[in-house]
């Protein structure tokens, strides 16, 4: 007798014997429970009484498991199979997939502030207010005005490529995963484990996320020097540079710290 096939006739056993008000009042609190048990238990007693000596221990352990699935599929700890080898366990799934959610929300705020940065920031050259202290052209930062608007250009060729590029690896990550989320939980909620587990697990799938992921990290990145460019061009003066120098300061600071997070990850947790 397996250990499936024990634990089923214990419970279809204790279910046949419990007579008393205790019993019967514990299961009439969950009447969907009491229902199921009670079938299970029905078709398991008439395997019993009607099959020969040799059929009672392979029928009884068929009901058992299907006695199993139900009250497992009702606790939240998905359904059963014979061999109890495609069993889905719902909590660390729904724990995995909030993670998931949790990398399109971020890449969402990315998008929605990317597209803000792209409309307040000036594109043009002639946009831009060159201011000079005397007729000699000389600008009130650190280099001539001919030099700042060689500069400037460059700015605004460099923002544009890195907004662009943040908007459009956020928006892959967004899609991706949002989708791959609702799948999963479609699958999931009809009980299709086994489609779930397929789909889940599958090689295009796995490379699907790491790429998704990747796309994550470059949409930070980008909009972090994004963001760096925009202070610098929306600025003018002496005070240009003290303001673009500490958000790249800090903006480094800030990546070492986030890269070295992924590393212990990759190492601790996604090492697999």
């Amino acid at each position: 007798m397996t250990q499936i096939g024990r634990i089923g006739r214990i419970g279809i056993n204790s279910i046949g014997n419990s007579g008393s008000t205790g019993s019967s009042t514990s299961l009439s609190a969950i009447p969907n429970l009491k229902s199921l048990i009670t079938t299970s238990a029905s078709a398991s007693s008439v395997a019993v009484s009607t099959s020969a000596t040799g059929g009672v221990i392979r029928k009884t352990t068929t009901a058992s498991v299907n006695l199993l699935s139900k009250i497992l599929a009702l606790s939240g700890g998905g359904t059963v199979a014979a061999d109890a080898s495609t069993a889905v366990d719902l909590t660390r799934i729904g724990m995995r997939l909030s993670a998931m959610s949790s990398y399109a929300l971020i890449s969402s705020l990315l998008l929605g502030s990317g597209l803000y940065l792209f409309a307040i920031t000036p594109l043009k050259v002639g946009d831009l207010k060159l201011k000079s202290d005397d007729s000699n052209g000389t600008s009130s930062g650190y280099f001539s005005n001919e030099t700042m608007y060689k500069l400037e250009r460059k700015a605004i060729a460099m923002f544009t490529v890195l907004i662009t590029l943040c908007c459009a690896t956020s928006l892959h990550t967004v899609i991706v995963f949002n989708v791959m989320n609702l799948y999963a939980n479609t699958a999931l909620g009809q009980g299709m484990d086994d489609a779930f587990i397929a789909f889940w697990f599958a090689p295009a799938m796995r490379s699907l996320r790491k790429t998704a992921f990747y796309t994550f990290a470059i949409a930070i990145q980008s909009f972090k020097l994004s963001f760096a460019l925009s202070v610098f061009l929306k600025s003018d003066g002496k005070h240009r540079w003290i303001a673009t120098g500490t958000f790249v300061f800090t903006m480094l600071i800030s990546s070492f710290a986030f890269w070295h997070m992924v590393g212990l990850a990759s190492m601790h947790i996604f090492h697999n």
